[in-house]
């Protein structure tokens, strides 16, 4: 899923895929259960930044 924006040389195992979207989900579902749906938008930020910090450190080395 990831993968196509990940530098040639620096592939991640798939498991640290299914890692990083099922966090983002745990973190959805919580705020469905809380009734706090309307808070999501506000996640957005570091639910991105969440996301893309493996790659990030990829492309800083």
């Amino acid at each position: 899923m990831l993968q196509a924006c990940t530098p040639d040389d620096a592939s991640r195992p798939e498991i640290i895929e299914q890692f990083l979207v099922d966090g983002v989900a745990s973190i959805l579902r919580h705020l469905l259960i809380a009734g706090e749906a309307g808070l999501a938008p506000t996640r957005l930020p570091s639910l991105s930044a969440f996301l893309q910090q493996p790659y990030l450190d990829v492309w800083s080395v």
